[in-house]
């Protein structure tokens, strides 16, 4: 069984890919890393590397049975840019995933408010496109927020506040203060016609008060069921808006901080993201119809101790948790080439296989000929000799 990484970088991240083959060759899978400049399209192969003997070593390779492939590629520059390569590889191999997100956080957002089960964990969302619908709800909620639906890793949002007649802007470690004319300038200039959403503020801060969510990291094992990675309380020290660790910021244990925050309340909580973390990523494949290898819930804990989603990752880090990413992934990889294998032989065998006629039909064809006029005169032997040796049986 042969599987593959593909990524952007020739750099390969060898501490993880190290760890990724170990655990893989206990399921008999070789692993292959690559980028879109190794496939050679007309040729039908890869030429990547693989580790062996400990040593990276450049392979001229079949297509992977399965391909790890980073959703990057999906976005609107890199889906066109690789569109060739791309399609080439959903053709020949199985794909992690074919789009950029999971789901797409305003959507989410709505599927969320829907469900019965999940309403709870919903955030009131909304699109904007006019500055007079901006400022209603700034009215409405007196603390917004606005954000792209794809950004990525806390980029580009932005909290507003309203305070008195002036409203003040956050944006990572800034805040700016702007009157209402200055705020349409602010729209029309980074919202108006951009691809954004506004969502009421979410309290969730530490005692502190530096922003914090909970990152739950899931991935598929070998079983095909989703298992958890880790998850972790990101404490965004010194920022206004997000706990994004890529932009500063540190991590800590669920537990900890659930009891040093809420006390007593503390097992209450970490039930209910539990409860998150065993059902939401089940309900999420089964709304969008679609198998994913890797999940990442960002949870926001408001001071009260409840519970929103900020949104759905598709490809979250693994840095604090990459000893555990591997040994699970690995084993999903070996899953899904098995299950592709088990689902081309029942294919290959339902193609092939002959429709089977009842015995009684046979018996009634037989006697229909022997008692007819033209077998007493004719003898038609070859016509009912496939018959007799069938009834024969």
């Amino acid at each position: 069984m042969l599987a593959g990484i593909m990524r952007f970088k020739k750099k390969i991240p060898m501490s993880f890919f190290r760890l990724l083959t170990m655990h893989s060759h206990q399921y008999g899978v070789s692993l292959i890393y690559f980028t879109p400049e190794d496939i050679k399209i007309k040729e039908k192969k890869i030429i990547g590397k693989m580790l062996l003997n400990d040593q990276l070593v450049e392979i001229e390779s079949r297509v992977p049975d399965y391909i790890d492939v980073s959703p990057h590629f999906f976005n609107k520059k890199n889906s066109k840019k690789y569109k060739t390569e791309v399609n080439f590889l959903k053709k020949n191999s199985d794909l992690s995933i074919d789009r950029r997100q999971i789901i797409r956080k305003d959507r989410l957002q709505k599927v969320l408010l829907e469900s019965n089960t999940f309403s709870h964990l919903s955030i009131p969302t909304f699109k904007i496109k006019e500055f007079d619908d901006f400022i209603k709800y700034i009215n409405k909620y007196n603390k917004v927020i606005f954000k792209s639906t794809s950004g990525l890793q806390g980029k580009g949002v932005t909290v507003i506040t309203k305070n008195n007649q002036d409203f003040i802007i956050g944006e990572q470690r800034e805040d700016k203060v702007l009157n209402l004319n200055q705020l349409e300038e602010f729209f029309n200039e980074h919202i108006y016609e951009k691809n954004y959403i506004m969502q009421r503020y979410i309290n969730s801060r530490s005692k502190t008060g530096d922003p914090i969510d909970c990152r739950i990291h899931l991935e598929k094992n070998d079983k095909g069921k989703w298992e958890v990675a880790r998850k972790f309380i990101r404490v965004g020290i010194g920022q206004k808006v997000v706990s994004n660790i890529s932009q500063g910021g540190c991590i800590a244990d669920v537990k900890s901080y659930l009891k040093f925050t809420f006390g007593n309340e503390w097992e209450q909580i970490y039930r209910k993201i539990t409860n998150i973390e065993t059902k939401l990523p089940y309900f999420i494949e089964k709304h969008e119809k679609k198998k994913f290898m890797v999940m990442g819930f960002d949870v926001a804990i408001d001071l009260n101790g409840e519970l929103y989603i900020f949104e759905v990752n598709s490809f979250p880090i693994i840095a604090p948790q990459r000893a555990q990413v591997a040994r699970i992934r690995s084993g999903y990889y070996a899953f899904r080439i098995k299950s592709n294998i088990n689902r081309n032989k029942t294919s290959s065998k339902d193609k092939t296989r002959k429709p089977k006629l009842n015995g009684d039909f046979y018996k009634k064809e037989y006697h229909k000929l022997i008692n007819s006029t033209s077998w007493k005169i004719s003898k038609p032997v070859r016509q009912v000799g496939h018959l007799i040796k069938k009834f024969k049986r």
